[in-house]
């Protein structure tokens, strides 16, 4: 029988796609070959290829993001159990993750958790870059928990870019009296972080942010103003 990779091929022959690093894009596809695809178990393909010693990393790519458009939650597992395999498709990987929208608040919270762990020695913690991928879910929504992690991990950073994300990340689960003393050291950042500084400092009551932002606007440049204009009118308080 012919496997799910030598199917794939196939497909992607009949596509006249001749190198596997072309991206496929399921919209793109017509009705016909869009069911040719939905009848792929494309989590079993997702392990075919993720175990494989020689990888297709565009067919593991494209599997994360058909799989992310439905939501299924299927390859979770095997992407950490051939994590430094995939690795060249991280991105896809925490892109995957956040679409996954029928997890229960405490599957959510798990995932996150193990996320987390990814950035104590383990091969993606190695290189700010994917560390900064990782952060950047807790950087969009609440719904991943962990937030009692946030201070901790950025105080041992040492990466800026992480550090920025990790400051988004406590704005956005609203550690406040975090932001409530940086008024004082606001100008020790370097300025990528600043810029976090003050947009996350929306989290703030809004009585409470108004002074704060008063209190350093005098010393703002004009990237910085810009900022903080957008912080209080997408404030993260909600």
């Amino acid at each position: 029988m012919d496997s799910l990779h030598d199917r794939f091929q196939e497909f992607l022959e009949e596509l006249g796609i001749e190198s596997w690093y072309e991206e496929i894009d399921y919209d793109d596809l017509n009705e016909e070959q869009q069911e040719f695809i939905n009848t792929l178990n494309l989590v079993e393909l997702f392990r075919e290829e993720a175990e494989s010693e020689d990888q297709d990393i565009p067919v593991i790519k494209f599997c994360l993001r058909r799989l992310g458009q439905l939501g299924d939650d299927g390859a979770v597992e095997y992407i950490f159990d051939n994590l430094e395999s995939i690795t060249p498709a991280f991105i896809d990987v925490i892109k995957y993750m956040s679409s996954l929208r029928y997890l229960n608040e405490q599957q959510r919270s798990e995932l996150g958790s193990r996320c987390l762990e990814l950035l104590n020695d383990s091969i993606v913690s190695e290189l700010p870059y994917h560390r900064m991928w990782i952060i950047y879910l807790f950087t969009e929504s609440r719904e991943w928990d962990n937030e009692n992690q946030f201070l901790t991990l950025y105080n041992h950073e040492t990466d800026q870019a992480c550090k920025r994300k990790l400051i988004l990340a406590m704005g956005r689960s609203q550690q406040r009296h975090w932001f409530q003393s940086q008024w004082r050291t606001l100008f020790e950042h370097p300025h990528w972080q600043r810029r976090a500084v003050l947009a996350a400092a929306s989290c703030m009551p809004p009585d409470a942010r108004r002074h704060w932002y008063r209190s350093v606007e005098p010393q703002l440049d004009i990237l910085e103003r810009a900022v903080m204009r957008w912080a209080r009118a997408n404030p993260f308080s909600g």
